[in-house]
């Protein structure tokens, strides 16, 4: 029986998504919570691989079990009592055998939060501060980040060790909309490559005030050399928020 699950999780004290040995990750916690809920080994696959500090509100996975222990519809209140409290199943359903939580995907959708100004004690880790005074020009913002819309080779905005087969990616226009402290932009490509999104803001913050940024911004993106991009900004504000699928998995789990 293969198993669905909507996951949400605070990345403030993970090591990121996937296992790694001697280190925490949310991959690893749901393993040992899931094994104990239904007596039996349990491996879960997930959609997307978020970095260390890195949170979730959509992320999907799905498992296997030789039999139904707990009954789906009573799998997200069973697995509190197991789960620390970083990590929650939102939503969980029975799943086509040949749903797979990565390899079924349309699109991923991430979000990425900031705060003007100051960053409150209570956002530490859950926003990342604008490093500019005021609220941003938001049509500024999307002229700068406009080269980047449609197949692209992101090289230049990936890790050298990125183990992808190819860095071609299809982006969606990005948009941007304010929020109550600040503001928000919403990304959603078919795939995205190990610190792309935060490499590209990176450079959004370095070149924000100069009157070249797009054409900045576009030359780093022909050049396919990642060392002309600024540093990569802070994973705290990122949000991993929505696995797409085709219509024939795109009910919620």
């Amino acid at each position: 029986m293969r198993i669905r699950i909507t996951i949400a999780y605070d990345g403030r004290r993970f090591a990121g998504w996937q296992i790694q040995p001697g280190k925490r990750t949310v991959q690893e916690e749901l393993n040992r919570a899931l094994s104990e809920l239904y007596a039996a080994p349990v491996y879960v696959t997930g959609a997307g691989r978020t970095d260390s500090g890195v949170h979730a509100r959509g992320q999907v996975a799905h498992f296997d079990v030789a039999s139904p222990r707990v009954p789906v519809h009573r799998l997200v209140r069973a697995a509190r009592h197991f789960l620390p409290q970083d990590i929650a199943i939102r939503a969980a359903s029975e799943a086509a055998s040949d749903f797979h939580a990565c390899f079924s995907t349309l699109a991923r959708r991430y979000i990425y939060s900031y705060v003007i100004d100051e960053i409150f004690p209570f956002e530490q880790g859950i926003a990342a501060l604008w490093p500019h005074s005021g609220r941003p020009d938001h049509a500024r913002i999307l002229e700068i980040l406009a080269p980047l819309a449609g197949e692209h080779d992101f090289t230049s905005f990936s890790l050298k060790d990125c183990s992808a087969k190819t860095r071609v990616r299809s982006l969606q226009p990005v948009t941007v909309a304010d929020t109550e402290r600040g503001f928000r932009l919403d990304f959603t490509a078919d795939g995205f490559l190990r610190r792309m999104i935060r490499m590209i803001l990176g450079q959004l913050e370095a070149s924000y005030p100069h009157p070249d940024a797009a054409l900045e911004m576009q030359r780093i993106l022909d050049a396919r050399d990642n060392a002309l991009c600024a540093p990569a900004a802070s994973p705290a504000g990122l949000y991993l928020e929505e696995i797409i699928y085709p219509e024939i998995y795109a009910r919620e789990a």
